[in-house]
């Protein structure tokens, strides 16, 4: 069953903008990501508000969600533009001129491109107002062009002549103009009885008239290049016309190609040109020897075509509407095919980065540049490059990674704690500069925390989350709060409102607990205080209560809230369900058996015998009513039930029956492979020597060293001391005095050889000094290695 337990700020979404994902961190568990339709990335953090254990509880949201930050979408939206650097993978420009969405682009130079857009008008119908601009990419300057016109017919297609002198502006119900791309004035506007453009392409052939002073040629006078341009009209027929200035000179005029439909597009390269139409037919026709072919692709409509680069090279590529084709016209054979959405998004235009290089724009705002088989986009990672430089703890060796994580949490080998390191802690100069940025880059409060905090446990736990160490995590969570637990049950230290704590040279030293949270987060689940446990637990009851649940639901629902001592609630749940002879009969039983001391052998009988015949839960409920919990719990486990034991246990036993119950239970789980939940279930119970050695068993010998340490700030395991000395262990040491005689020595043997591995002499030295003779020994053998 779920429960909402909070809920975000609504977000604004528009009919093509929807959630498309969301990711939680499954380090922290109250960040996560949103990731919608047009690009951007949500960012939102859960925080917790503090309520009291006692009294009522509220049906109140205990969370709330914030909106932390948005990130833009990487891909062009409407009335922006993005410039991308193909060969570097990086935004180079982003240019925001229209006050209407783009619709196509052209490029008349290295640094210098035609944008258009249009929007319909609402008062006059069929009417549009278009927008025209010339921008400059180096200076990001633009220029309006065609500002006078208000009313008129959209722009359909823009082209520039490939020596890029002129450009033509086509309309959809109005002739075409012919624009200077140079001097960014209109030559000449088409009469109304011009035919209608359906499909226009430039002709890269071209005629240069020789000049007798050649030097002193000004791209300011008048153009002495003749560009040749084809285009088709609405009926099919096909068009050749030649520009030389602003004249425009009539040239061949071809019939209606019967076996063709409405012309869509033209490409053209040397002496051939290629019309495609809504049908999927390409029309290959050669203006040398003056015949044509016919290849009919069976996909559809075409909607764009574009040869590839260089002199020889008569590849084309066709864009329909469920993907491209790649084919060569010279041989007339398809090369290569890619269907969307099948193999890719759908394809929203096409071009040629190189002459073996298609590049794709999809609608998932991707450009794509594969290759000649479109089979693969990917890319040589030399060739990409960041403007901020990547570093990250795990980009560096995995010696130094380890290295850096022992010197944020301890460094007892030094007078004072400090996150300024050398070549002397064991890292390479090129290592010390990464880190350095590394650590430039942390929030300036975790920065300070680290420097000042005195605690080996809430420095670790830090450490991990910066790590993104999951497992870490959970068990310095788990150390920071029992530890703190354990001491304060021992009242071995004061715990005030003060900054800081004395100790026992009079000294004042930073106060760890005064940043421990009142508990551990319900995450933990089993491992969490038995009071918050049980609190969270019959919440839940409540919750289920409230929801009028029925049929087995309700049975296990009033089994549980008789286990937990709720009985009034179970009577009235079980009575209020509606007239049925079993749950009558449990409902006086619970009521009668309130008061009642004499049937507790019969009682106990019978569940005895239910949980033989195979009715756990039935035996379970009737020995918690007659206060035998603890056999209920040690039933649950010989039949398997583990989890159903622990939270029996923490939910009606006390502390100290609770621990063997969960003592067994960690037992179990390290025997089963759940070591790490197992020694975290130890130290939640006190058990430190017994989580030590289980660490030691696993190799994690980092992990035992810090947790001594951290033990001994809290003056938890006092006598453990890793010194040798003269130590007799005679009959009157109790068995935790020989364990602790003989585990700090080994722990800190392992610790050392882990330390030594990574270079860090000063950390060696140090600890080979705790050892006393056998420090010295053991130093000596690394020494000579």
């Amino acid at each position: 069953m779920y429960d909402r337990k909070c809920y975000s700020e609504a977000l604004r979404l528009s009919k093509s903008n929807r959630p498309c994902g969301f990711v939680v961190n499954p380090v922290t568990e109250f960040h996560l990501a949103l990731v919608l339709g047009d690009g951007r990335i949500v960012f939102k953090q859960l925080n917790s508000h503090s309520y009291s254990v006692g009294g009522n509880i509220s049906n109140s949201l205990q969370t709330k969600a914030h909106d932390l930050d948005s990130f833009s979408p990487s891909h062009p939206q409407e009335f922006n533009l993005n410039i991308k650097d193909n060969y570097f993978s990086t935004e180079s420009k982003l240019e925001s001129s229209h006050m209407m969405p783009v619709i196509g682009i052209e490029w008349t130079s290295l640094s210098s491109f035609l944008s258009f857009g249009n929007q319909p008008l609402t008062n006059s119908q069929g009417r549009f107002r278009n927008e025209l601009f010339h921008t400059d990419t180096k200076t990001g300057y633009s220029i309006t062009l065609r500002a006078n016109k208000t009313e008129e017919s959209p722009i359909e297609m823009i082209k520039v002549s490939y020596l890029k002198q002129y450009f033509i502006v086509v309309l959809k119900e109005d002739p075409f103009e012919l624009w200077d791309c140079r001097t960014l004035c209109p030559l000449r506007t088409m009469p109304r009885k011009f035919p209608r453009v359906s499909a226009l392409e430039w002709s890269p052939a071209t005629h240069i008239k020789s000049r007798k002073d050649s030097s002193s040629f000004d791209w300011r006078e008048k153009s002495i290049i003749k560009e040749n341009l084809v285009f088709t009209d609405l009926d099919g027929h096909l068009y050749r016309f030649s520009v030389e200035g602003n004249v425009i000179k009539d040239g061949n005029k071809n019939p209606t190609d019967p076996q063709m439909s409405s012309i869509t597009c033209i490409a053209r390269k040397s002496n051939d040109i290629v019309l495609s139409d809504s049908d999927g037919m390409l029309a290959i026709l050669d203006l040398k020897s003056k015949t044509s072919r016919h290849v009919n692709t069976h996909r559809g409509s075409i909607r764009k075509m574009r040869f590839a680069p260089g002199k020889d090279n008569m590849k084309l590529l066709v864009l329909y509407a469920d993907g491209v084709d790649i084919w060569d016209i010279r041989e007339v054979t398809l090369v290569s095919q890619m269907k969307s959405p099948k193999t890719v998004m759908k394809v929203l235009d096409i071009d040629w980065g190189a002459s073996d290089r298609p590049v794709l724009a999809t609608v998932d705002g991707c450009i794509r540049i594969l290759d000649i088989q479109l089979k693969s986009s990917c890319s040589p990672i030399n060739l990409y490059f960041t403007k901020d430089n990547v570093v990250s703890p795990y980009l560096i060796t995995s010696e130094a990674a380890f290295n850096l994580r022992t010197l944020l949490i301890h460094q007892p080998w030094k007078t004072k704690f400090s996150l300024s390191f050398s070549e002397e802690d064991g890292f390479t100069r090129d290592q010390i500069n990464d880190i350095s940025l590394w650590l430039s880059r942390l929030p300036p409060e975790v920065f300070n925390y680290l420097e000042s905090c005195n605690s080996v446990s809430h420095r670790a736990l830090i450490t991990a989350y910066l790590f993104g160490d999951e497992g870490e995590l959970k068990f310095w969570s788990v150390v920071s709060y029992y530890l703190t637990m354990l001491s304060r049950e021992n009242n071995l230290i004061s715990l005030g409102n003060e900054d800081n704590v004395a100790s026992k040279d009079g000294s004042s030293s930073f106060n760890p607990f005064k940043l421990m949270a009142p508990s551990l987060d319900t995450a933990f689940y089993h491992l969490c205080g038995n009071s918050i446990y049980k609190c969270h637990e019959l919440s839940k009851l409540i919750i289920h209560e409230s929801k009028e649940i029925s049929g087995t639901l309700r049975e296990d629902l009033g089994r549980k809230l008789a286990i937990v001592g709720e009985r009034d609630r179970a009577v009235r749940l079980l009575l209020d369900a509606g007239p049925s002879y079993p749950d009558c009969l449990r409902a006086c039983l619970l009521a009668a058996t309130h008061h009642s001391t004499q049937a507790t052998s019969t009682i106990k009988l019978v569940a005895t015998n239910l949980i033989a015949a195979g009715s756990i839960w039935e035996g379970i409920e009737l020995l918690c009513i007659i206060g035998k919990a603890v056999d209920a719990c040690r039933y649950l486990q010989s039949y398997g039930l583990w989890d159903d034991s622990i939270w029996l246990a923490k939910c009606v036993l006390s502390q100290c029956e609770a621990n063997d119950i969960i003592r067994r239970w960690a037992s179990h789980l390290i025997t089963s492979g759940k070591k790490d939940l197992g020694i975290n279930a130890l130290i939640s119970i006190g058990e430190l020597p017994t989580a030590l050695e289980y660490l030691v068993q696993q190799h994690h010998h980092q992990r035992a060293a810090l947790l001594l340490e951290a033990a001994k700030e809290f003056n938890i395991l006092n006598e453990v001391n890793p010194v040798t000395k003269e130590m007799d262990v005679d009959a009157t040491h109790s068995p935790l005095s020989s364990i602790l005689s003989s585990l700090p020595q080994n722990i800190y043997r392992k610790y050392i050889l882990y330390l030594f591995g990574f270079g860090n002499r000063q950390a060696v030295l140090h600890f080979c000094s705790q050892l006393g003779s056998l420090g010295k020994e053991l130093l000596q053998e690394l020494e000579s290695l």
